[in-house]
């Protein structure tokens, strides 16, 4: 028997060009979840970040066995376009079938190994703010500045791509629908911000070393003092 690990994992940077779904890798190694990244990612934009990872003394039926569960949503070899339900069905076969939940020490191996976190602060108006946290100040400052914008308005200065995929800001319908078709929030729900219109909006939470300084330039351009401290 092959022991070793089950995981799922995505990047938020891997879509379906003509839907824009975001797919899951569902795979085994016989080490650890980290060494699957460098296979991975090394060379691709963005960040792969684990949803869940089970050790099992036979990961290979296992595999086999999750892969058939999901045989009609296979994109491509491992990778599925899963959503929350089916992601907690896989979790609840994993124990029913004995797995060991091991995900916060692999995630832990992974920032050790691969030195992947970045843990700078940013000081914005006198606070210290994490990334997308200064990306949450930064959207409601400029809503207080300028209180009859609205979410086209919004859209326009703060651009789509300055984030990437999801873009900066979002209406909050569009957010929880992503919530719960993927089980991962990607986006403030919890601070959700009313616009003055009428609208409820929301940020978005995924920032990284691949986006903040596009923010950052951006939001400078808009005379927004940002300093950073490592």
């Amino acid at each position: 028997m092959d022991s070793g690990l089950l995981y799922v994992v995505y990047n938020e940077w891997i879509r379906d060009p003509d839907t824009d779904e975001m797919p899951y890798k569902i795979g085994i190694t016989k080490n650890s979840v980290d060494d699957r990244y460098y296979g991975l990612g090394l060379k691709m934009p963005g960040e792969f970040k684990t949803v869940f990872a089970y050790k099992f003394h036979d990961n290979r039926s296992i595999e086999q066995l999750v892969h058939g569960m999901l045989n009609q949503l296979c994109v491509n070899g491992e990778w599925f376009n899963v959503n929350k339900t089916a992601l907690d069905s896989i979790q609840q076969s994993c124990k029913l079938m004995g797995g060991e939940l091991v995900t916060e020490k692999i995630e832990d191996e992974i920032e050790i190994e691969t030195e992947s976190k970045d843990f700078t602060q940013y000081k914005f108006n006198g606070e210290e703010y994490g990334k997308n946290r200064l990306v949450l100040a930064v959207v409601k400052e400029y809503i207080k500045d300028n209180n009859t914008v609205s979410l086209n308005d919004l859209q326009n200065v703060f651009e789509k791509k300055l984030q990437g995929s999801l873009g900066v800001v979002d209406e909050y319908a569009n957010a929880e629908d992503i919530y719960i078709r993927t089980g991962i929030k990607r986006h403030f729900i919890d601070d959700a911000i009313d616009l003055n219109n009428g609208q409820k909006i929301v940020v978005c939470s995924q920032w990284g070393i691949g986006n903040i300084e596009k923010f950052i330039n951006m939001a400078k351009e808009l005379e927004y003092n940002i300093e950073s401290k490592k």
